[in-house]
């Protein structure tokens, strides 16, 4: 158990170093100003230099959904879980690829909580 603590300490303060706060501040308000072809640029940027910043796969994939470019949202959704897989973020982003390629069984929240206690153990 003391092994875990400290692998989410340690998650954690990969985080916060994880991407500027300028740009990520600026990839999200290109998101939010629906954007999404330069949201998504600067997203995956920002996973290219730190590719375990998990709030990134979630903005990342919102961003490449509004863009209508689904494929590479699936393929962002899948790194996401594969270098974040423990984090909400991730789990969210592969949540929603999941919902936008019609695979139901996987993106409801049930599955996920299941998936999170696989990788708790």
């Amino acid at each position: 158990m003391r092994s875990f603590y400290f692998s989410v300490l340690l998650a954690a303060s990969l985080m916060l170093r994880a991407a500027s706060p300028d740009a990520a501040q600026e990839a999200e308000k290109e998101l939010f100003a629906a954007r999404y072809d330069h949201a998504a640029e600067l997203y995956s940027k920002l996973l290219h230099d730190d590719p375990v910043w998990a709030p990134g796969y979630y903005g990342v994939v919102r961003a490449l959904i509004g863009a209508y470019r689904p494929h590479e949202a699936y393929a962002a959704a899948a790194e996401g879980l594969l270098y974040a897989a423990e984090t909400a973020e991730a789990q969210t982003a592969a949540g929603i690829a999941a919902f936008r390629g019609g695979d139901l069984a996987n993106s409801s929240p049930r599955r996920f909580r299941a998936r999170l206690r696989a990788h708790e153990g």
